[in-house]
């Protein structure tokens, strides 16, 4: 004999079912969100660093060193162009409020066309305007960030994101896909000879080569800044943030798993009669088990999908909003999923097992007689 269908169970059961899908997909959408978190900020990160797919930079403290390095590269077939300037950063507000880095590079206007050029980037609106001594240009994403229009002026004082000293009146909005801005220079007015800071652009093919050039003359007064640095010193940075966040999720999945448990079974207790009653009828102890953990299992794959249904609603309301505040919008990928594919398992067997041994420790004489 077979017991009951689990579907009946459901039925006669809603309000359990719904609240524990509920409960225990809250907490599915907690873990994904913080995933969705780490990744945002990464993203962010990455927006900075795409300028370094194009060229290097070197920073030094010693101009015998930059000297040596700068004429030595200007004669190398791996180089198409070196530029001087002065580089400074600031950053944009995250997601959660965080600081989202990117860099600004005082140079001359022909030097920034160039750039410009070679990263694929455009004006968008406005211009490089070298008639005034604080103009600054910045990417759209930059721009909607910090909610600006040319004509606008910033500084540390209107907006704490902006890390770089004075005051400067937005003259031109870049597009493209890199976070970065350029204060434009007239060659006639400053000279850049003496920079400290260099912008080396490769040729094609020769990005390895010259990267292994400049790192060979790295130290504490020569800094060297590529795509491989930026990429690592950013991936140590947020690696951190990953390990908090699986070891919150393994904190909420076992705890979650002792409060179902616990729950289950204190339900599952109250039909210990039911139970008791099935095996004095000839249903077998295996059938029984077979519709309990099918009960378990159904409410827990139902709230495996209201978790991602959550999510993927927070999602879709909030890439309304990331656009608007230039920030990156939130990507959900297929390893997210199946690290919360752990919930209805884990949550599964922690309820299966105690409510087997009721089951099997169900007295059926005493049950049927009255006792317990």
């Amino acid at each position: 004999m077979s017991p009951l269908s689990v579907w009946k169970y459901l039925k006669t059961h809603k309000k359990k079912a719904i609240s524990s899908s509920i409960v225990i997909g809250l907490c599915i959408f907690i873990v994904l969100f913080m995933q969705l978190i780490v990744r945002n900020m990464v993203d962010g990160f990455s927006l900075s660093t795409g300028r370094l797919n194009y060229f290097s930079e070197a920073i030094s403290k010693d101009d015998k060193i930059l000297d040596k390095v700068v004429n030595d590269l200007n004669k190398a077939d791996s180089i198409e162009k070196i530029i001087p300037s002065i580089i400074m950063t600031s950053s944009t507000k995250n997601t959660i409020g965080m600081d989202s880095g990117f860099v600004v590079y005082k140079m001359e206007e022909k030097d920034i066309n160039f750039t410009m050029n070679k990263l694929g980037l455009s004006l968008q609106e406005g211009k490089i305007d070298t008639s005034k001594e604080n103009s600054i240009i910045l990417s759209d994403m930059v721009v909607r960030n910090k909610k600006l229009k040319v004509g606008d002026k910033i500084s540390k004082d209107t907006d704490p994101y902006f890390k770089i000293s004075g005051e400067y009146v937005l003259t031109g909005v870049i597009k493209g896909d890199i976070n970065l801005g350029f204060v434009p220079m007239q060659s006639n007015k400053h000279n850049l000879t003496s920079a400290k800071n260099y912008l080396f652009f490769w040729k094609d093919g020769f990005r390895k080569e010259l990267d292994s050039e400049l790192l060979q003359n790295r130290s504490k007064n020569f800094d060297v800044t590529n795509y491989d640095i930026d990429w690592s010193d950013s991936q140590n940075f947020n690696s951190s943030f990953t390990f908090m966040c699986n070891l919150l999720i393994i904190i909420i999945v076992l705890v979650q798993a002792v409060i179902i448990g616990f729950t289950n079974y204190s339900e599952y207790f109250q039909r210990k009669e039911e139970f008791g009653i099935e095996k004095a009828l000839g249903f077998k102890v295996k059938n029984i088990l077979a519709r309990v953990f099918n009960e378990i299992f159904v409410i827990n794959i139902l709230a495996f999908v209201v978790g991602i249904a959550l999510i993927v609603l927070f999602i879709g309301i909030e890439s309304f909003r990331v656009t608007a505040r230039g920030v990156p919008g939130y990507r959900l990928i297929v390893s997210d999923v199946l690290k919360v594919a752990i919930f209805p398992v884990v949550t599964t067997i922690s309820s299966v097992f105690p409510v087997a041994k009721l089951i099997r420790n169900a007295d059926t004489i005493n049950i049927i007689e009255g006792g317990h």
